[in-house]
């Protein structure tokens, strides 16, 4: 994570996230792991923070089943 700006109360932050890379997990049957980046910005336009994660997510079509109770 890096702090490129500094941001102060009342400023107003949006972010953007971009897929860097996207593959199958090495140990998990159904899930992949993707690598993302994101950045925020403040509403003038400078760059605040920006930071570069991983993060398992199931596979298209591979969701684990949750079992759902009956009822409303």
């Amino acid at each position: 994570m890096r702090l490129l700006n500094p941001v102060f109360e009342g400023d107003t932050v949006y972010s953007r996230s971009e897929v860097l890379e996207a593959h199958p997990s090495g140990s998990r049957k159904g899930v992949g792991v993707i690598t993302v980046r994101t950045s925020g910005f403040k509403q003038d336009g400078p760059e605040v923070i920006s930071l570069k994660r991983a993060v398992m997510v199931y596979r298209a079509g591979k969701s684990r089943q949750i079992a759902r109770s009956g009822g409303a």
